[in-house]
């Protein structure tokens, strides 16, 4: 068998920002296992290290004049980002309240000014303030909301920012940096808009990816004269990223086909063709344009590709800008996923992902892993995840489904588990599990379920109401009691999360009916509870009470708790202690020791 810290060990980069010249490429890698900050001289092989703070960069991005490189910092995965500033070889702090979320939004035009969004005045409120490379910040939008800074105007007047109500309803608004007078520029029933920017034609209008009056993400054009929004184009999937060119003259648009990534460029304002990048069975992370406007850099990743940067020309060819170490694992060894597909107990057809093992099933099934993803307000997608590649390769069947609630499948499809409905998502993961055993494709006497965040309620939920279904369960940073959930989570989270769930207010029977902590003694299989110490979205007391009250029914469970970690485990001495405990608590459970 493989060791798993060989797969945990291949490297990572993305999330590229060219300088203005586009001779340097900065990116995040965790290439000294932890994210942090590098930079490429394009032509050249070896990059430099940036940043040496041993925590982790959430951001970088170059000012549009001169060699400026702002970049983010949390600390122990509390996500209480800070801002810095790289300048003349030296690196200078811009923020200095640990206990605030520093969120950048946007450069101005010449490099003089930067907008960014902070929970400074309220913990509960993100606003929006103006700062100066010396860290000099004076407040332009106070208000009892969530704000967040897109874009500022070519002109430098304006900035653009998204009023973020729930990961399916925002609003957009035109911030007047000068007299800070503002107007709203979205309106109708909640819709999602995302990647905003300003376009083309001196700023007369705004972009964005909606999906007002529609299943799927589109892009979306504002006029600032008239206020009318059109849709240039109409798509029947998720156009998921969008970028647009320096001159705001085309758009590089990454679409979700069936959960892989295509990219494509296309002519602003009407769509009306496009050029596609060939690529391989894995999905898209980011986008950015190269300053020459001909070129187009975007991180990938699949199941034979780790993830790294590349450059799109769309005349000519695709080129690898990072080569992130992969310590001579052959990814290609790996089988491919097949997208498997079931009928749940309703009819509802449900997607998921299935790896199979390269050698045929034993008698009975192989032994299985089911992994739910989180959010709920997310997606399965076949992107690179050693843990998967290791899991296959040891002989496991790994099944990675998207039940109802899941994104990518349209906006009905999303609220399908909304408050009340969550149990039949639960069911929908029971009901795939049981079509892999009825296949003789998952063995009925070793399935184990594992997820993180969202996915560790989804494991205790299935847990406590299919409790014969399962040899083991894993639960990494999740939620065992909604109620005690959304009273600990941190305040900026707490009215976003309950859009989803319920109010404290309103909704606590609710609340708790949906609870797994309140079926902990239906929990028959042996538990696996994993969180880390600083978490801020998943507080580390809901690992502590279901752990809890396991011990007190008498019954299997482990916990592992991180105390330089947050929501997730980053670095990588902690994700190599993570994934052996998993590997041999499926391997006692799941009959595969040795």
């Amino acid at each position: 068998m493989d060791d798993i810290r060989r797969f945990l060990a291949i490297r990572s980069a993305d999330q590229p920002t060219f300088s203005p010249n586009g001779q340097v490429m900065a990116y995040v890698t965790d290439v000294s296992g932890v994210p942090e900050l590098w930079a490429l001289r394009l032509g050249e092989l070896l990059p430099d290290q940036v940043s040496y703070f041993g925590e982790r960069v959430g951001l970088a991005r170059y000012a549009p004049e001169g060699e400026q490189l702002l970049f983010a910092v949390d600390a122990g995965g509390n996500e209480r980002w800070q801002i810095y500033l790289r300048r003349q070889g030296r690196i200078f702090q811009l923020t200095h309240d640990p206990e605030v979320i520093h969120e950048f939004g946007a450069w101005a035009p010449d490099g003089q000014l930067l907008a960014i969004s902070a929970n400074r005045r309220n913990p509960a409120y993100f606003d929006v303030y103006v700062g100066t490379p010396e860290g000099e910040w004076r407040p332009v939008w106070t208000a009892d909301a969530t704000l967040y800074v897109q874009d500022w105007s070519a002109d430098g007047r304006y900035l653009l920012v998204t009023e973020y109500h729930s990961p399916s309803a925002q609003d957009l608004w035109l911030l007047d940096v000068s007299d800070r007078s503002r107007r709203k520029l979205t309106s109708g029933p909640p819709a999602r808009y995302l990647s905003a920017q300003f376009g083309s034609q001196g700023d007369a209008d705004v972009w964005a990816l909606s999906d007002l009056d529609s299943e799927f993400l589109r892009p979306v054009r504002i006029s600032l004269e008239t206020g009318r929004l059109s849709v240039p184009r109409e798509f029947d999937r998720d156009v998921e990223l969008m970028a647009i060119s320096p001159d705001g003259c085309t758009a590089a648009l990454v679409v979700n086909d069936g959960g892989r990534s295509r990219l494509f460029t296309f002519p602003l304002p009407e769509l009306d063709r496009s050029a596609e990048a060939h690529l391989p069975l894995g999905v898209v992370t980011s986008l950015e344009w190269h300053p020459d406007e001909s070129r187009v850099a975007y991180g990938f990743s699949g199941p034979h590709f780790n993830p790294d940067i590349w450059l799109w020309d769309p005349a000519g060819d695709i080129t690898r800008l990072t080569w992130s170490p992969r310590l001579w694992v052959d990814l290609t060894e790996t089988p491919e996923p097949e997208s498997w597909h079931f009928h749940s107990f309703d009819g509802l057809p449900i997607q998921g992902w299935l790896y199979r093992p390269a050698a045929a099933p034993p008698p009975g099934g192989w032994p299985t892993l089911v992994i739910v993803h989180g959010g709920p307000e997310s997606q399965s997608r076949p992107g690179f995840n050693p843990v998967i590649a290791y899991f296959v390769r040891a002989g496991y069947l790994v099944y990675v489904p998207n039940v109802r609630g899941s994104t990518g499948f349209g906006k009905t499809f999303s609220h399908l588990d909304d408050r009340e409905l969550r149990p039949n998502a639960v069911r929908d993961l029971a009901e795939g599990v049981r079509a892999l055993q009825a296949a003789g494709l998952a063995s009925p006497r070793a399935t184990a379920v594992m997820g993180g965040s969202y996915g560790g309620f989804m494991v205790l939920s299935a847990l406590t109401s299919y409790p014969d279904l399962w040899a083991a369960g894993i639960d990494i940073v999740g939620i065992a009691n909604l109620e005690t959930f959304l009273e600990n989570t941190g305040p900026w989270r707490r009215k976003l999360r309950e859009a989803e769930y319920g109010s404290l207010e309103h909704d606590r029977e609710l609340l708790r009916s949906l609870s797994p902590i309140h079926r902990a003694d239906q929990i028959r299989a042996p538990l696996l509870v994993i969180h880390g110490r600083n978490d801020p979205r998943v507080p580390v007391t809901e690992a502590e009470q279901i752990v809890a009250r396991l011990r007190q029914l008498g019954r299997p469970v482990e916990l592992l708790i991180f105390e330089d970690e947050g929501h997730g485990v980053v670095r990588l001495p902690n994700r190599i202690r993570m994934y052996e405990t998993i590997a041999k608590f499926l391997g006692k459970y799941l009959g595969r020791e040795g």
